[in-house]
C-alpha cells in the first residue's frame, strides 16, 4: 500500500527529487568530502584501500606505471582484460567478496584476484553495497577464506 502511495506521489511531483538534490547538492558534498578527510587522515586501512584504489584505477584505465602495479596484482591489463572483459562507460569493477570483508593486512593480490572481480551497472554496485552477492570459483575461495573477517565466514560457505 505504501508502495502505491509513494508511486502516485511521485508521479504528482516528477522534479522533485531534481529540485531537492539542487538544493541540497552543496551541503551534501561538502559533509561527504569532510567526513572522507577525516576517515582518510585517521584510519590507517582506508588510506591504504584509497591509494591502492586508485593506483589500481590508473593501472587499468592505462595511466599508472605498470612495473608496480603488476608487481603488487601479479596480473596484467591484458590478463584482466581477457578474464574480466573491458567494461561498458557506465560500469564500477566490483569485488565479489567486498574488501572490508577482508582482514587487515591481507595482501592486495588476494583482495584483487581475478577471480574477485566483475565489471558491474554503477546503480547495480550501489544497490549491492557491502553484500556478497554473485559466487567465486572455489579455488579462489580456498585462497580468500583465511583472509576472511571471521563474521564472514558462515556467508561464504556453500
Amino acid at each position: 500500500k505504501c508502495k502505491a502511495i509513494e508511486k502516485a506521489w511521485r508521479k504528482k511531483n516528477p522534479n522533485y527529487s531534481i529540485e531537492y538534490y539542487h538544493t541540497h547538492k552543496e551541503p551534501w558534498s561538502k559533509r561527504t568530502a569532510d567526513y572522507r578527510r577525516t576517515k582518510y587522515q585517521n584510519d590507517p586501512s582506508y588510506r591504504i584501500q584509497q591509494v591502492l584504489s586508485t593506483q589500481i584505477w590508473y593501472y587499468l584505465s592505462g595511466k599508472g606505471k605498470e612495473n608496480r602495479t603488476v608487481n603488487l596484482l601479479g596480473y596484467t591489463i591484458e590478463d584482466f582484460i581477457r578474464v574480466c572483459g573491458v567494461g561498458e562507460e557506465n560500469q564500477q569493477i566490483d569485488h565479489k567478496i567486498p574488501i572490508t570483508w577482508f582482514i587487515d593486512n591481507t595482501p592486495i593480490h588476494i583482495m584483487w584476484h581475478l577471480d574477485n572481480l566483475q565489471w558491474l551497472d554503477s546503480k547495480q554496485n550501489k544497490r549491492k553495497g557491502n553484500r556478497y552477492a554473485d559466487p567465486v570459483l572455489d579455488s579462489y575461495l580456498q585462497i580468500a577464506l583465511p583472509h576472511i573477517k571471521e563474521n564472514f565466514v558462515n556467508f561464504l560457505k556453500h
